[in-house]
């Protein structure tokens, strides 16, 4: 049985990233579950045609919140700066773009981290 990218990323997001999970751990802060559903969709499209995007081609990603994601909240660990939202993508998530899958989950962090290193892929 072959699993498509639309059914992964939606058990991603319907299953690990709900309330149900998240709630004891607070893990992931941010979740992008529209524009997720909208590029897996795409994912799919452009495989069945024959065109992937890079090596990580519809791989779930998720960062540490301390990494820009354009359009999401960007806190560097502070509550306080919830309504501040990337303009553009930290130099991190740009590579993951240019490889194939931007991501669309950002984890939490401690406040003023110091390091971009934290790349998880889920």
């Amino acid at each position: 049985m072959q699993l498509s990218i639309t059914v992964a990323r939606h058990g991603l997001i319907e299953e690990v990233v709900t309330e149900r999970h998240n709630g004891r751990v607070n893990a992931v802060v941010v979740k992008d579950s529209e524009r997720a559903r909208r590029r897996a969709d795409a994912a799919d499209e452009s495989f069945a045609g024959g065109v992937t995007w890079g090596p990580l081609h519809g791989v779930p990603v998720t960062v540490k919140e301390n990494n820009d994601v354009e359009g999401l909240p960007s806190t560097l660990g502070f509550e306080v700066l919830m309504t501040h939202h990337a303009a553009a993508h930290s130099c991190v998530v740009q590579r993951l773009v240019d490889a194939g899958e931007p991501p669309r989950l950002v984890n939490d962090s401690a406040a003023i981290v110091s390091s971009n290193k934290g790349l998880m892929l889920v």
